[in-house]
C-alpha cells in the first residue's frame, strides 16, 4: 500500500499538470480518458496480491529514489518495536495430535508486547474505511428512494447516431439536475419536470446523457466512489475524483455536439447554463449518478470550450502521449528489490562505509554499480548491483574459524591487525593445527585403522576416560601411517581481518567479467582498510 500511495501520488499530479497544460489543445475524450491510468494505478495493489510478480523491476522506477530517502531516514528516526521469541516447554503439554509430549521439545512462538504503529494506522485506516463506505451507501441509497418515489415515465422519440433512444425517461419534481442513474442493465435519465414541456432543452439533455451512458460513465462513477472509499484518506485521490469528473463532463459535451451538430453549440451551450443551477457537493463525489453540477469556474471552462471551438493540435497530441508515457515509466514499475537492511553505493558521500569493525572507502567505479549490508555490525558484504550476486565480503573471524576457512577457499588478509600475522603464516606456509588421540581398545578397533594419506588420524596428549589408568603415549603408534607425523600448533586469542573473495555461479559472461574486476578492485582496497 506503501508503493500505491507514492506512486500513485506522483502520476495524479503528472495527470494534473499534463491537463492544464494541454487544456483546449486535446480532445475533452482524450483528457479524460488520462485519469485511466489513474484509476489502474490504484487499484495495481489488488492485482499485483493476486499476479505479485506483474509489475517489472527497473531502475527509473520512483520507489528507488523513496527507498533511498527512507534508508536514510532510518538512521536518524528510533527502530520501532520488534517481535520477541518466547520459550515455552511441551513438557505435560497436549501435542497438535492430541498426545502429551514429554521431554526437551520446545516451542517458539512470536509476539510482540503492545501495538506497533503500523498496528495503530492499519486499524484507524480500515475504520475510515467503513465509515466512508457506509457514507456512499446512505447517499446512494437516499439518492435513489428520491428517484424512484417522485419519477413519472415519459415517452421520447429520438435519434442519436440513427439509433432509437431506448434509454428510460422520468420526469422528478424534486430534482436539481438531469442524470443517468441505476445498475448496469437498468440505467435510465431522469430528467426535472420543467423540461416537460421544453422540447429543445430536453433534447439537448438526452444527447448529454445517451453519451454518459455510451462512455460508461455509470460504472467510471461507481469505481471512482470505491476508490475513494479505500483511500478516504489521500488528498490527492479525492482531487482526481473531482477532477476526473469535471473532464467526465466535458468529455460528453464534445461527443453530444457531435451528435447534434454544429449548428446547435451555441443553443446546447445555453442549455447547460439554464441547467446548472449549484457547486458540486462532497456527496455528489460518492454518488454515482451522472449529475450535472459545478463550480463557476468548471461551469466557464465548459462553456468556453462549447463556445469557442478550440482547436486540435497534433503536437500536443503526440507530446501528452510521451508524457503519460514517461510518467507510466515511472510509477508503473517495482524499486530493484535489494535485500533488507541493504545499501546502495551512489554518489561521493556513500562510498565511505564504516562499521564497528571496517572503515572502507569503495572507488569510485562502484557508485551506481554496487550495494552493500553489514552483518554482525562488523562485516561488510558487496553485491553486484545488476545480478545482485556476491562479489565479496571484509570479515572479522575468530582464529580459529579463519584458519578452517583458509583451508577451504583463498582470503586475502587485511594487514597486520589481530592475529593476522598468525593466520599468515598458515596460508602461507600450509600450517595445519591438529589434536590427536591415543588409540584405546574402548575407542577404535584395530581393524578400523589404515595406511593412508588422506585419513586425518586424531591423537591427544591425555587418555581416554574409558581406560583404568594411563597407556603409554608410544602405545598409540603402532595403528598409525608408517610416514612420520609432525604436529604443529598455532592459536591465538586474537581474531582476523580479512576479505574472501565470493565463488561465482555460472551466469552471463559479461555479468561474470564485471563480477571479476570488481573482487579484483575490492581485493587491491585491502592495503587501505582501516580496522577500528
Amino acid at each position: 500500500m506503501k508503493e500505491a500511495i507514492i506512486t500513485s501520488s506522483i502520476l495524479i499530479l503528472c495527470i494534473a499538470l499534463i491537463r492544464w497544460l494541454c487544456r483546449g489543445r486535446i480532445r475533452a475524450c482524450l483528457q479524460y480518458t488520462l485519469w485511466l491510468v489513474v484509476a489502474i494505478r490504484l487499484i495495481m495493489p489488488g492485482i499485483t496480491w493476486i499476479f505479485p510478480n506483474l509489475l517489472p523491476e527497473s531502475d527509473l522506477s520512483i520507489l528507488n529514489v523513496t527507498n533511498r530517502i527512507e534508508t536514510v531516514a532510518q538512521e536518524y528516526i528510533p527502530q520501532p518495536e520488534l517481535p520477541i521469541q518466547i520459550t515455552f516447554p511441551l513438557s505435560g503439554l497436549p501435542s497438535l495430535n492430541g498426545q502429551s509430549s514429554d521431554g526437551p521439545t520446545s516451542v517458539f512462538l512470536a509476539g510482540k508486547i503492545g501495538w506497533m504503529w503500523t498496528d495503530f494506522f492499519h486499524v484507524i485506516w480500515c475504520f475510515g474505511m467503513i465509515v466512508a463506505g457506509i457514507w456512499m451507501l446512505v447517499v446512494n441509497i437516499k439518492f435513489s428512494k428520491k428517484l424512484h418515489q417522485n419519477r413519472t415515465k415519459i415517452l421520447v422519440q429520438a435519434q442519436f447516431d440513427n439509433k432509437e433512444y431506448k434509454l428510460p425517461v422520468y420526469l422528478v419534481e424534486e430534482i436539481s439536475s438531469p442524470c443517468l442513474y441505476g445498475l448496469p442493465g437498468r440505467q435510465a435519465v431522469y430528467l426535472p419536470k420543467e423540461l416537460e414541456v421544453d422540447e429543445e432543452r430536453r433534447r439537448h439533455i438526452l444527447a448529454h446523457e445517451y453519451c454518459h451512458y455510451k462512455h460508461g460513465d455509470v460504472f467510471w462513477s461507481a469505481l471512482r466512489c470505491i476508490l475513494v472509499v479505500i483511500y478516504w484518506f489521500h488528498p490527492l485521490v479525492w482531487l482526481a475524483a473531482v477532477l476526473s469528473r469535471q473532464d467526465c463532463e466535458l468529455a460528453c459535451d464534445e461527443t453530444a455536439i457531435r451528435l447534434l451538430g454544429e449548428e446547435e453549440r451555441i443553443a446546447y451551450g445555453k442549455t447547460l447554463i439554464s441547467l446548472i443551477t449549484r457547486q458540486t457537493k462532497a456527496s455528489d463525489i460518492a454518488c454515482t449518478a451522472t449529475t450535472m453540477t459545478a463550480a463557476a469556474k468548471g461551469i466557464k471552462e465548459r462553456i468556453s470550450r462549447i463556445a469557442e471551438k478550440p482547436h486540435r493540435l497534433v503536437l500536443a497530441l503526440l507530446l501528452v502521449v510521451i508524457a503519460v508515457a514517461a510518467v507510466s515509466v515511472f510509477t508503473f514499475t517495482q524499486a530493484k528489490d535489494y535485500p533488507e537492511g541493504a545499501y546502495i553505493l551512489e554518489g561521493e558521500s556513500s562510498l565511505t562505509v564504516t562499521t564497528n569493525c571496517f572503515q572502507v572507502t569503495f572507488p569510485e567505479s562502484f557508485s551506481g554499480t554496487a550495494y552493500y549490508q553489514t552483518e554482525n555490525g562488523t562485516d561488510i558484504i558487496v553485491f553486484h548491483q545488476e545480478s545482485k550476486q556476491e562479489i565479496g565480503r571484509f570479515c572479522m573471524m575468530p582464529f580459529e574459524d579463519a584458519v578452517a576457512l583458509a583451508d577451504q577457499q583463498e582470503v586475502v588478509l587485511i594487514g597486520e591487525y589481530g592475529s593476522n600475522p598468525a593466520l599468515k603464516s598458515f596460508v602461507e606456509d600450509g600450517v595445519t593445527e591438529h589434536t590427536y588421540y591415543p588409540y584405546t581398545a574402548e575407542s577404535v578397533p584395530a581393524t578400523d585403522i589404515t595406511e593412508t594419506d588422506e585419513v586425518t588420524y586424531i591423537i591427544e596428549e591425555s587418555m581416554s576416560d574409558d581406560t583404568e589408568e594411563d597407556l603409554p603415549y608410544e602405545e598409540s603408534y603402532e595403528y598409525l601411517p608408517s610416514e612420520e607425523i609432525t604436529v604443529t600448533t598455532i592459536s591465538s586469542e586474537m581474531p582476523c581481518y580479512f576479505y574472501v573473495p565470493a565463488q561465482y555461479e555460472e551466469m552471463d559472461e559479461g555479468i561474470l567479467i564485471q563480477l571479476t574486476t570488481m573482487n579484483q578492485e575490492l581485493m587491491a582496497l585491502t592495503d587501505s582498510i582501516i580496522v577500528l
